[in-house]
């Protein structure tokens, strides 16, 4: 990416008169702090930097349309952050202002008629389920939940239940988003005259606006979540289990994992492990005993299930490990290329890594979360953190997993770390629907107030 060259035609950098003016009209104050720009200016890929002029930390939506109002006016640019958990500078700042959403983290009633929740955009999925009834989750949500419900959104939202329900941005039933002119609008696929906003802002990598309240829809469960895991084999094995059971409908989460672990004899082997769990009670069907017959069973209270992995993160926490680089790679897959590939992959992936493979639920998808043709799968090559001196080495053989998927017809998911930023990728990204996402920037923010270190510019996006 350039690290010149980027400013549109007028564009000024925030100055003193402008955090005054803004404090004055607002009420926000402008930290500049030289901790505070060092907590900004990565995200958790530690793989790219910023240039962060303050963070601002709004607590309610009118504050946002005057922070946005007043950049709009004054030639001034926005950078939107929930924690920070992008891959490819998404939520990192070049010459702009943070603007730290995390703030806004209220969570309102549940609506038991309609069966939707209602929260700002900073909210975490783990404040969310704490605040839903037992009997009610939303249908999708990733597996780490220290994830903002409105940074998921602008993503799309991958987890263990994309497999039956799909990304979480299928599952909203209305957003709350400032355009980039400082206008608050109340958005849905039902009403019309917001519909093209609502679709620009989900799976919309915060280009086109800024999300400040979601409503999710939810669904009903019981209070026990019957969980099995299976252990595979071989690669082929796994593959073949994996299909047979997304083939049947009586669960509600599925997850693949394969990774390397330490053998009696020193060598290392891939373990290739599969979960299945339903959460409404029905008793398993016969096809999936049969696929299940030597998986161990574990019961869970239905409000734990989400949280399991927590032990895992917070174990990583207490090693500094997200202080490391996370080069992790992500894309959707046709699925008749996947059984291909998987050899391959296996051969290219590094030690510190693993692979997760989940067959992907399209049904209801923002037009923005950009798929292959056909039935599709995610891919995902995951690390827990490189160290400094293995990081050349794991970036030259992502790139190359890169170039075997790309070449094979994937479409990568933005929330990993994507090798190659240009323009040319971005309209090969969206492909048809390339016209489409160029014009939402202009129609939704036609001063380019919302840039990043992913979007530096109008010209970075094929707008003149």
């Amino acid at each position: 990416m350039p690290e010149t060259g980027y400013l549109e035609p007028m564009r000024r950098i925030w100055d003193a008169a402008d955090i005054r003016a803004l404090a004055r009209l607002t009420g926000l104050i402008v930290d500049t702090s030289p901790a505070a720009l060092l907590g900004v200016e990565e995200d958790h890929s530690h793989l790219v930097c910023g240039r962060p002029e303050g963070i601002v930390r709004p607590t309610t939506a009118r504050q946002v349309q005057g922070l946005v109002r007043y950049a709009y006016e004054q030639n001034l640019t926005l950078t939107p952050r929930g924690l920070g958990h992008s891959g490819s500078g998404q939520s990192i700042p070049l010459d702009s202002l943070s603007v730290d959403l995390s703030h806004m983290n209220i969570v309102g009633q549940v609506d038991m008629q309609t069966k939707t929740v209602t929260c700002q955009a900073g909210t975490t999925w783990r404040q969310l389920i704490a605040c839903l009834p037992v009997h009610l989750v939303p249908f999708a949500m990733p597996t780490y939940l220290d994830l903002t419900v409105a940074g998921t959104l602008s993503t799309g939202g991958m987890g263990t239940a994309v497999s039956r329900f799909g990304p979480a941005a299928a599952h909203v039933a209305a957003l709350d988003v400032v355009d980039g002119t400082g206008e608050l609008h109340h958005c849905s696929a039902r009403v019309h005259a917001n519909s093209r906003l609502f679709y620009a802002a989900l799976s919309g990598l915060g280009r086109c606006g800024i999300i400040t309240g979601v409503t999710l829809r939810l669904r009903e469960t019981t209070p026990r979540t019957t969980v099995f895991r299976l252990v595979a084999d071989t690669v082929e094995e796994w593959h073949q289990r994996l299909r047979d059971i997304a083939a049947l409908t009586d669960w509600q989460h599925l997850d693949a994992l394969c990774s390397l672990q330490s053998a009696s004899d020193g060598t290392s082997v891939w373990r290739y492990e599969i979960e299945v769990a339903t959460d409404i009670g029905l008793e398993c069907s016969d096809a999936l005993q049969r696929i299940l017959k030597k998986a161990t069973l574990e019961m869970i209270s239905t409000p734990d299930f989400p949280t399991r992995f927590d032990t895992r993160f917070a174990a990583l926490e207490t090693q500094h490990i997200d202080t490391l680089a996370h080069p992790v790679f992500e894309c959707f897959l046709p699925r008749h290329v996947s059984e291909v590939l998987l050899p391959q992959l296996l051969s290219l992936v590094p030690p510190e890594y693993m692979i997760r493979l989940l067959p992907v639920e399209r049904h209801g998808s923002p037009p923005f979360l950009a798929f292959p043709k056909g039935e599709i799968d995610l891919l995902a090559i995951l690390t827990l953190g490189i160290e400094p001196d293995r990081l050349p080495d794991c970036l030259r053989r992502i790139t190359r997993i890169d170039d075997l998927c790309i070449t094979a017809g994937a479409k990568r998911y933005p929330a990993g770390w994507i090798p190659d930023t240009t323009l040319d990728y971005w309209k090969t990204h969206y492909g048809d629907r390339w016209a489409d996402w160029r014009d939402a920037k202009q129609r939704h923010d036609p001063r380019a107030v919302f840039t990043s270190r992913l979007f530096p510019s109008r010209s970075e996006e094929g707008i003149s």
